[in-house]
C-alpha cells in the first residue's frame, strides 16, 4: 500500500467517526455526551441519610417474664427483622430487612441502660452480622423471648402474630 492510500483510508475513517458523533449528538437532543446530567434528574441527587428508629433496652429491674405468645407480640408497638451492622459502645445499629409493625425506617439503633447489652437477664445480646426479630413498646425493646436472634421458633411466633 502506498502512503497516499493509507492517508485516504485514515481520512475516510475519521470522516465516518465524525459523522457518527454528529448523529449520536443529534439523537440525544443536541447535548454533548460529556455534559453533566440535569441537576433535576434522580441520578444527580446526593444519597440521603438512612432513617433511624431509636430504642433502648429496659433496665434489669423490669420484673418477671411470662412465656412469649402471639397476643403479647401483637400488643407491641414496633416489630421488625434486622441485621446488626454496627456495635459501638452501648449501641447496636440494625439494618431493617422487614417491618411487621410500626413506623418504617431504614435502621434501628438500640441503646443499653449502661451495663452493656449482654448484662440483661433474658435480654438481647446483639452480635455483629447476626439477624434478629425485635419488638418494642414505649421506646423499649421487649425482652423475655419476644426479641432475640432469629430462629425457627421465634420466626413462627412472628409469622402467627403478623402473618408474614
Amino acid at each position: 500500500m502506498t502512503d497516499e492510500t493509507t492517508s485516504a483510508r485514515r481520512r475516510t475513517t475519521w470522516a465516518w467517526l465524525a459523522a457518527a458523533v454528529l448523529v449520536a449528538t443529534a439523537a440525544c437532543g443536541g447535548e454533548a455526551a460529556d455534559e453533566p446530567a440535569d441537576a433535576g434528574s434522580p441520578t444527580a441527587e446526593a444519597p440521603s441519610e438512612p432513617t433511624t428508629t431509636e430504642l433502648s433496652m429496659p433496665s434489669s429491674e423490669t420484673g418477671r417474664c411470662m412465656p412469649p405468645n402471639v397476643a403479647n407480640l401483637q400488643a407491641q408497638e414496633v416489630a421488625f427483622e434486622g441485621t446488626v451492622i454496627a456495635l459501638e459502645g452501648e449501641q447496636a445499629t440494625l439494618e431493617v430487612a422487614e417491618w411487621f409493625k410500626g413506623d418504617e425506617t431504614d435502621q434501628v439503633a438500640v441503646t443499653s441502660p449502661g451495663g452493656g447489652l449482654a448484662d440483661l437477664e433474658l435480654g438481647v445480646d446483639f452480635e455483629l452480622g447476626a439477624t434478629y426479630l425485635v419488638s418494642a413498646s414505649g421506646g423499649q425493646v421487649t425482652v423475655c423471648g419476644l426479641s432475640a436472634e432469629k430462629d425457627d421458633r421465634l420466626e413462627e411466633l412472628y409469622e402467627q402474630a403478623y402473618g408474614h
